[in-house]
């Protein structure tokens, strides 16, 4: 790629939040985060639970409204987007989806197409989602009849059929979209997001709590920790021993010298090891 074309993509990333803060319920569950995302990055998301990473998704799809800072999808406020104009640049899975009446799992998929299209099961988009998700065998299952894992990855192929009718650049925000598969799957489908982010003109954002399966496929890791930013680079600048036990409480280290890289655990601090309010930042490139 040229250096002209390079500086262009710098200069016009598909999302970019600055200083994003967000309170609800009297509670400040984002301090000043800012984050900047290119097409093909694989961007993880990381914290322990109540870190913010859920929150931070909920912002960047534009669920919850920010009380300041500034968030741009394609270069246009996220705030002056409407609910369609949303639909047809960011796709997003949430932790849960449930639902209250019966539905076969290829209608399930189908709500994903767009517009009038929206809800047929017939087409062509669903059967191929759901077979790269591999639950294109569960297509006439109803959809509350599947375990924790096939109910997820039926959600994966819904998000995914919205995802590939959009035109040009596009956001995935993915939250914990892996958490009901076994470790197969996990890794299987996670190497498949990241191929896709690669190559179809994506841009992936993932909340994970799986440190290795987060260093294995992220081309960045960024560190959550009391609704701030730790850490911000590639795996190997932000998953330190130091952060690690300043935000985990865990005796770790990452492992870079087999094909993929894995966070090695060697056992865990006592609770107050870990810092209530991390004291060490790091920005990386």
């Amino acid at each position: 790629m040229s250096d002209t074309r390079t500086a262009a993509r710098l200069a016009a990333p598909i999302l970019q939040a600055r200083d994003v803060v967000l309170v609800r319920g009297g509670q400040r569950l984002l301090n000043a985060v800012s984050l900047r995302v290119q097409a093909g990055e694989v961007v993880m998301l990381l914290g322990p639970n109540g870190a913010g990473k859920s929150t931070l998704l909920r912002a960047l799809a534009g669920e919850w409204a920010v009380q300041s800072g500034d968030i741009r999808l394609g270069g246009e406020a996220l705030t002056g987007l409407s609910l369609v104009a949303l639909a047809r640049r960011r796709a997003v899975m949430p932790q849960q989806v449930t639902l209250s009446f019966p539905m076969r799992a290829e209608e399930v998929v189908a709500q994903g197409l767009p517009g009038r299209e929206a809800g047929d099961a017939g087409h062509p988009s669903v059967a191929a989602q759901m077979a790269w998700c591999d639950v294109g065998h569960l297509a006439g299952r109803l959809y509350n009849s599947l375990s924790g894992g096939e109910q997820q990855r039926v959600q994966l192929a819904r998000v995914l059929v919205q995802l590939r009718a959009m035109p040009g650049e596009r956001l995935l925000l993915l939250d914990e979209a892996t958490s009901a598969l076994d470790p197969a799957q996990q890794y299987r489908l996670v190497a498949q997001l990241a191929l896709l982010a690669q190559q179809e003109n994506t841009a992936l954002i993932m909340a994970c709590h799986d440190l290795s399966l987060a260093a294995a496929y992220g081309s960045r890791i960024l560190l959550l920790a009391h609704g701030a930013c730790v850490a911000d680079g590639p795996p190997e600048s932000v998953l330190t021993e130091e952060n690690l036990a300043a935000v985990y409480g865990l005796d770790a280290c990452l492992d870079t010298r087999g094909p993929l890289r894995q966070v090695r655990v060697r056992g865990a601090y006592p609770s107050s090891r870990a810092s209530a309010q991390p004291t060490h930042k790091v920005t990386v490139g």
